[in-house]
Protein backbone atom coordinates (compact mmCIF):
# COMPACT_ATOMS: atom_id res chain seq x y z
CA UNK A 1 0.00 0.00 0.00
CA UNK A 2 1.12 3.42 -0.86
CA UNK A 3 1.33 6.65 1.11
CA UNK A 4 3.08 8.83 3.23
CA UNK A 5 4.04 7.03 6.88
CA UNK A 6 3.31 8.75 10.24
CA UNK A 7 6.92 9.55 11.12
CA UNK A 8 5.58 11.73 13.73
CA UNK A 9 3.28 9.03 15.28
CA UNK A 10 6.06 6.01 15.10
CA UNK A 11 8.91 8.43 16.55
CA UNK A 12 6.25 9.75 19.75
CA UNK A 13 5.28 5.95 20.06
CA UNK A 14 8.80 4.94 20.33
CA UNK A 15 9.86 8.03 22.60
CA UNK A 16 6.86 6.57 24.93
CA UNK A 17 8.04 3.19 24.97
CA UNK A 18 11.25 4.77 26.22
CA UNK A 19 9.74 6.23 29.02
CA UNK A 20 7.47 3.52 29.98
CA UNK A 21 7.77 2.68 33.86
CA UNK A 22 8.23 -1.13 33.28
CA UNK A 23 8.17 -1.75 36.78
CA UNK A 24 4.37 -1.90 36.96
CA UNK A 25 3.91 -4.78 35.01
CA UNK A 26 3.29 -7.70 36.78
CA UNK A 27 1.26 -10.67 36.96
CA UNK A 28 -0.87 -9.98 40.28
CA UNK A 29 -3.74 -8.80 38.89
CA UNK A 30 -4.25 -11.43 36.45
CA UNK A 31 -3.03 -14.19 38.68
CA UNK A 32 -5.63 -13.13 41.29
CA UNK A 33 -8.38 -13.04 38.92
CA UNK A 34 -6.96 -16.56 37.36
CA UNK A 35 -7.04 -18.03 40.87
CA UNK A 36 -10.83 -16.44 42.19
CA UNK A 37 -12.47 -17.81 39.00
CA UNK A 38 -10.80 -21.21 39.05
CA UNK A 39 -11.76 -22.17 42.13
CA UNK A 40 -15.36 -19.98 42.45
CA UNK A 41 -16.60 -21.19 38.67
CA UNK A 42 -17.15 -24.51 37.71
CA UNK A 43 -14.97 -25.69 34.68
CA UNK A 44 -13.51 -22.75 34.56
CA UNK A 45 -10.52 -23.33 32.05
CA UNK A 46 -7.36 -21.50 31.20
CA UNK A 47 -6.54 -21.44 27.36
CA UNK A 48 -2.76 -22.13 27.34
CA UNK A 49 -0.10 -22.23 29.61
CA UNK A 50 -0.80 -22.32 33.46
CA UNK A 51 0.13 -18.60 34.61
CA UNK A 52 2.98 -20.67 36.90
CA UNK A 53 4.54 -21.60 33.93
CA UNK A 54 6.39 -18.15 33.13
CA UNK A 55 5.26 -18.68 29.36
CA UNK A 56 2.50 -16.35 29.17
CA UNK A 57 2.39 -12.34 29.05
CA UNK A 58 1.86 -11.45 32.90
CA UNK A 59 -1.57 -9.28 32.09
CA UNK A 60 -3.42 -11.62 29.71
CA UNK A 61 -5.96 -14.28 30.82
CA UNK A 62 -7.69 -16.17 28.56
CA UNK A 63 -10.75 -18.35 30.15
CA UNK A 64 -13.12 -20.88 28.58
CA UNK A 65 -16.58 -21.38 30.38
CA UNK A 66 -17.79 -24.54 28.34
CA UNK A 67 -21.46 -23.72 28.21
CA UNK A 68 -21.35 -19.95 27.98
CA UNK A 69 -21.40 -18.44 24.72
CA UNK A 70 -18.10 -15.71 25.14
CA UNK A 71 -20.20 -12.87 22.43
CA UNK A 72 -23.28 -13.46 25.13
CA UNK A 73 -21.17 -13.17 28.60
CA UNK A 74 -18.99 -10.03 26.80
CA UNK A 75 -21.74 -8.12 26.15
CA UNK A 76 -23.32 -9.20 29.53
CA UNK A 77 -19.91 -8.11 31.44
CA UNK A 78 -20.48 -5.03 28.84
CA UNK A 79 -23.59 -3.91 30.73
CA UNK A 80 -21.88 -4.36 33.88
CA UNK A 81 -18.48 -1.56 32.66
CA UNK A 82 -16.56 -4.51 32.86
CA UNK A 83 -14.74 -4.95 28.81
CA UNK A 84 -13.29 -7.86 27.63
CA UNK A 85 -12.73 -9.83 24.53
CA UNK A 86 -13.64 -12.99 22.68
CA UNK A 87 -11.06 -14.79 20.43
CA UNK A 88 -7.53 -13.87 20.03
CA UNK A 89 -6.40 -10.38 19.24
CA UNK A 90 -4.78 -11.38 15.91
CA UNK A 91 -8.37 -12.50 15.18
CA UNK A 92 -10.86 -9.87 16.36
CA UNK A 93 -14.06 -9.43 14.39
CA UNK A 94 -13.80 -12.66 13.06
CA UNK A 95 -16.20 -15.49 14.36
CA UNK A 96 -14.40 -18.65 12.99
CA UNK A 97 -12.02 -19.90 15.56
CA UNK A 98 -8.53 -18.83 14.73
CA UNK A 99 -5.13 -20.80 14.29
CA UNK A 100 -3.70 -19.54 17.32
CA UNK A 101 -6.30 -21.13 18.95
CA UNK A 102 -6.55 -24.42 17.41
CA UNK A 103 -2.60 -24.35 17.42
CA UNK A 104 -3.75 -24.51 21.76
CA UNK A 105 -5.98 -27.36 20.56
CA UNK A 106 -9.41 -26.04 21.66
CA UNK A 107 -12.51 -27.55 19.04
CA UNK A 108 -14.42 -24.63 17.89
CA UNK A 109 -17.53 -24.92 20.74
CA UNK A 110 -14.36 -24.33 23.49
CA UNK A 111 -13.20 -21.70 21.19
CA UNK A 112 -16.29 -20.02 21.39
CA UNK A 113 -17.06 -20.14 25.27
CA UNK A 114 -13.91 -17.80 26.19
CA UNK A 115 -13.27 -13.86 27.25
CA UNK A 116 -9.96 -12.62 27.21
CA UNK A 117 -8.69 -9.85 29.54
CA UNK A 118 -6.47 -7.24 29.81
CA UNK A 119 -4.98 -5.85 33.05
CA UNK A 120 -3.44 -2.51 33.39
CA UNK A 121 -1.52 -3.74 36.19
CA UNK A 122 -2.70 -0.83 38.44
CA UNK A 123 -5.75 -2.23 39.31
CA UNK A 124 -6.99 -1.66 42.93
CA UNK A 125 -8.19 -4.84 45.12
CA UNK A 126 -11.92 -3.24 45.14
CA UNK A 127 -11.56 -3.40 40.94
CA UNK A 128 -10.24 -6.51 40.81
CA UNK A 129 -12.94 -8.40 43.22
CA UNK A 130 -15.50 -6.17 41.30
CA UNK A 131 -14.46 -8.28 38.08
CA UNK A 132 -14.22 -11.36 39.70
CA UNK A 133 -17.87 -11.01 41.87
CA UNK A 134 -19.15 -10.14 38.39
CA UNK A 135 -17.59 -12.40 36.00
CA UNK A 136 -18.88 -15.04 38.19
CA UNK A 137 -22.33 -13.82 38.48
CA UNK A 138 -22.77 -12.90 35.16
CA UNK A 139 -21.38 -16.66 33.90
CA UNK A 140 -24.23 -18.39 36.55
CA UNK A 141 -26.44 -16.59 34.94
CA UNK A 142 -26.13 -17.19 31.53
CA UNK A 143 -25.97 -21.03 32.19
CA UNK A 144 -29.19 -20.45 33.99
CA UNK A 145 -30.65 -19.48 31.04
CA UNK A 146 -28.70 -22.01 28.58
CA UNK A 147 -30.46 -24.99 30.75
Amino acid sequence: MGGTENVLGIASLGRALEEYDYSSITSRSRDYVYDFLTRTVPDCRLAGPSPSSGRRLPLNLFLCFPGVEGESLMLLLDTEGIQVSTGSACHSGDRSPSLALKSLGMDEPSVHSCIRLTFSGSETQEELDFVCATVKNCVEKLRKISR
